[in-house]
């Protein structure tokens, strides 16, 4: 639950959700009613008629609106658009005295928008990178400064098969990069400390991943997406921190035959001159155990009986609903020497309402939380993924 200060103020002013009838648009609306907001005082917008139609059909109770005429100046306000709207949708905000704003990532897609938004004040616009909000990275965190390790070297593979979408999306280093992106360069700063990127190697590929007629659709509604957009990206470089060097190496795609969320650390003692790895973590995320087994089967691919065994204690335990419809992430450290696991942790939350909470509590109520991704960190992100892109 929102508290009792940041409920009452969009009590009295209530909270703009652009993009309400989208995929994202649902699902913040669920997230609000479940922070405590009440319908009624949620304002949704979309150009999309029909998306607008079905918003209101699941929540009849907020207000619906095809644009924002600013006749009210809401407590806040959530950018649920497609990112090539975000700009415009920004630049709305401000231009109607809305000046707190959360908004999904990325922020915007090329510098020329970057350079734009630096006119204005965006202390107050922070940016939806949920995978922090996981508590698996506060537990490597913890475990990394507790132990005195510093990170050595980094991996990444990350992606879905976009194809089976029935919906638009932007190129993979746009979208899908900032993820595995943004959670490695988080830990490095906390783990390693102040981080500065050099020896940017990247190579990218532009296979098609959006069916056409969605990219048909996209141009109805004056969606400016481009003609070729990048499927995959492979990228390496070094960050450079106070306590050494820190490889990084990702591979991600809107092509791959299946999603893939992984993240690998390798670990070295802080007081050690030795670079062998000590520790290595690996965390995975939204899996759902239920579909690992089905898709093994399908795959052929032996499953151990242990595993079979541990995911039924978790069904007993846990419960039949739970199982089946969340996801959960996952850590797992082992002893890089005997290779052996010294700690396993799984988190079940849920990242995207921990986010928007997480943003709410400090644009509403003047609270502080490391998690969130400010405007400055967005574009430091937005800039790098360009010099990326080349």
């Amino acid at each position: 639950m929102l508290s009792e200060k940041v409920l009452s103020k969009i009590c009295e002013k209530g909270i703009l959700l652009f993009g309400c009838g989208g995929k994202m648009g649902h699902y913040y609306m669920e997230k609000l009613k479940n922070l405590g907001v009440n319908e009624a005082y949620i304002i949704g917008i979309d150009i999309n008629s029909e998306n607008l139609e079905k918003i209101r059909t699941k929540y009849p109770s907020a207000y619906y609106y095809s644009d924002w005429d600013g006749h009210i100046t809401p407590a806040c306000a959530i950018i649920a658009v497609n990112s090539t709207a975000h700009l415009p949708v920004i630049k709305e905000c401000y231009a109607k005295k809305i000046e707190k704003i959360f908004i999904e990532k990325p922020l915007v897609y090329y510098q020329s928008e970057l350079d734009e938004l630096r006119k204005f004040d965006n202390s107050n616009l922070y940016v939806a990178h949920l995978i922090n909000f996981s508590g698996i990275v506060k537990n490597l965190i913890e475990y990394a400064q507790r132990k005195n390790l510093v990170m050595v070297q980094a991996f990444s593979k990350w992606g879905k098969n976009w194809p089976g979408e029935k919906r638009i999306m932007g190129g993979d280093a746009e979208e899908e990069l900032p993820h595995p992106l943004a959670l490695i360069l988080a830990l490095a700063n906390a783990i390693n400390g102040d981080i500065t990127i050099k020896d940017i190697v990247s190579h990218t590929s532009m296979i098609p991943h959006v069916q056409p007629e969605y990219l048909e659709g996209a141009k109805d509604l004056e969606l400016d997406f481009p003609d070729k957009m990048n499927d995959s990206t492979l990228l390496g470089f070094n960050i450079l921190t106070q306590s050494g060097s820190i490889p990084v190496h990702l591979s991600t795609s809107f092509n791959y035959c299946k999603q893939n969320r992984l993240v690998e650390i390798s670990f070295r003692r802080a007081d050690s001159e030795s670079l062998i790895p000590t520790e290595k973590a690996y965390l995975e995320f939204d899996v759902n155990p239920f579909k690992e087994i089905f898709e093994s089967l399908c795959y052929s691919t032996p499953i151990p009986l242990v595993k079979i065994e541990e995911e039924v204690r978790s069904f007993l335990n846990d419960g039949y609903a739970d199982l089946l419809s969340g996801n959960r992430d996952r850590l797992l450290i082992i002893d890089a020497i005997s290779n052996q696991t010294v700690l396993t942790n799984e988190y079940k939350g849920d990242k995207i309402q921990a986010n928007l909470q997480a943003a709410l509590e400090v644009l509403l109520g003047n609270g502080i939380d490391f998690r969130l991704t400010d405007f400055n960190q967005a574009k430091y992100l937005t800039s790098l993924i360009q010099k990326i892109i080349g």
